[in-house]
């Protein structure tokens, strides 16, 4: 098949919805901040062999319920009130974490979720505003795990998730894209670190926050948003380019994802990509959410996180089944150059099903995460 550079775009909205495991994965020329990625679709007999383990790292967009679950005896209510909020999820059903999740067939013993609705770049959380106290950042999030005494060996199938940023921005915490870069950043490269090991790590970029229906007409945070793409590309090549990095660092461009979205809703199946469904001051929730880009004024509705989902699975649908060294390659194109990654695998038994791996729900305003 012959590619049109000129053309190719990411498709992720479309899915077979009764077959999630065959996603239509199209070839696509994912472009961020100057900086472009080839994803190489080739068939496969399933996505659930690709990778063994998640570990989630992030605020509300990845936040399955671990705020909900701190707050749960905390005036006024626990946070975010379910209903309307799915069962302590900032949507209206599962986000794209879990849909994700489902997509690569693992088990929920297999996911460790250490993300935090509210959680800044760094060590504040927008939730120590309503109720006081400490609660988790990303960076704290990162420290409670890498910290733990007893991790495991981490390989290439072990897949780790950092999305982070927004609620810096969002809520007056910084305006400085540096330091939340420098955060995010920081974050990873812990992770990678001998210390952690981690060998595979996602690391999605922001939407345009200038469009959220909280922020529409605030050019302010579209040029903050850019500004972070910008840096965030540019922060993540140079670390995988370093001589000690040997992990393989997978950008997400949720960017564009939304971009296509908002020129062309009805290819999508939406009909609204400005407003939120849920009214938070009055409860009313609208007609057809399903249609909708926004559950509320910040967050995606589930339909949303569906399609992120779908980008993820095709951005990680590129990382082959180990080749007979045991080794897998992912091939980046940054700007004219071709950057080839190279990780040797060793296969170990599945840990993150150990309870010292699971998410404690703190009574109170701990940021203690872990057992």
């Amino acid at each position: 098949m012959s590619l049109s550079w000129s053309t190719l775009e990411v498709d992720a909205f479309h899915f077979c919805i009764g077959e999630p495991m065959k996603y239509l994965l199209t070839k696509s020329l994912i472009t961020t901040a100057g900086i472009t990625f080839l994803t190489l679709l080739s068939p496969f007999k399933t996505l659930g062999a690709t990778f063994d383990s998640f570990q989630v790292f992030g605020d509300s967009l990845s936040d399955p319920g671990n705020l909900y679950k701190l707050t749960g005896n905390l005036s006024p209510y626990p946070y975010p009130p379910s209903p309307p909020y799915a069962n302590g999820r900032f949507s209206n059903g599962l986000l794209w974490i879990e849909y994700l999740q489902q997509d690569f067939g693992l088990p929920n013993s297999a996911v460790l979720n250490l993300a935090y609705g509210g959680a800044t770049s760094g060590r504040q959380n927008v939730a120590e505003r309503l109720f006081g106290g400490d609660f988790p950042g990303l960076l704290d999030e990162i420290d409670e795990f890498a910290t733990k005494p007893s991790l495991p060996t981490f390989d290439a199938r072990d897949l780790f998730v950092v999305w982070a940023g927004a609620n810096d921005y969002l809520f007056g915490f910084s305006d400085d894209p540096d330091a939340v870069v420098g955060n995010i950043i920081a974050a990873v490269q812990t992770l990678i670190s001998p210390g952690v090991g981690a060998k595979t790590v996602i690391v999605p970029n922001l939407p345009d926050l200038g469009k959220l229906p909280s922020q529409a007409g605030k050019t302010k945070m579209t040029d903050l948003a850019l500004k972070h793409n910008q840096k965030l590309a540019a922060a993540l090549q140079a670390l995988q380019n370093a001589p000690s990095t040997a992990a393989t660092l997978i950008p997400l461009d949720i960017y564009s994802l939304f971009e296509n979205a908002y020129n062309d809703p009805s290819r999508y199946g939406l009909t609204n990509v400005r407003d939120a469904c849920l009214n938070t001051t009055t409860g009313q929730i609208c007609a057809n959410p399903s249609e909708y880009l926004f559950w509320d004024s910040f967050h995606p509705t589930t339909v949303t996180h569906r399609a992120i989902a779908g980008l993820a699975s095709t951005t990680l649908a590129s990382v082959p089944e180990p080749d007979a060294t045991g080794a897998i390659v992912i091939v980046a194109f940054v700007g004219l150059g071709v950057k080839v990654a190279q990780v040797t695998m060793k296969r170990k038994p599945n840990q993150a099903g150990d309870p010292a791996f699971r998410v404690k729900a703190v009574e109170g305003r701990s940021k203690s995460l872990l057992r």
